[in-house]
């Protein structure tokens, strides 16, 4: 939720950098090696050589998380909240692999 518009190096520090967001659930839900993900977060500097359709996955992510997160502002009237932010981050990580395992059927 920023006023400035972001590029997609931007949206995938900014998803790397969040200790909200599980190293281990993005890993398994989008197939990047834990390792990669541990490395860019120790050095989020490193994205910038990194493939660029890692990096535009985790724009997407990005993206995905601040969507959900401006609709449950806009509709419940909520303010932003750390506990607020974590207990949101792992509901789109839950609700993408309930849909994931709905598709498998």
């Amino acid at each position: 939720m920023t006023s400035k518009k972001m590029n997609d190096f931007e949206k995938a520090k900014a998803v790397i950098i969040d200790k909200n967001n599980s190293l281990i659930d993005i890993s398994k839900k989008y197939s990047i090696p834990y390792q990669t993900l541990k490395n860019w977060r120790a050095n989020p500097e490193s994205l910038k050589k990194a493939a660029w359709e890692r990096v535009h996955l985790l724009a997407v992510i990005y993206d995905k998380i601040e969507g959900i997160k401006d609709r449950l502002y806009s509709d419940r009237g909520l303010r932003p909240s750390d506990d607020l932010y974590k207990a949101i981050d792992k509901a789109v990580f839950d609700l993408e692999s309930e849909e994931e395992q709905l598709r498998d059927f």
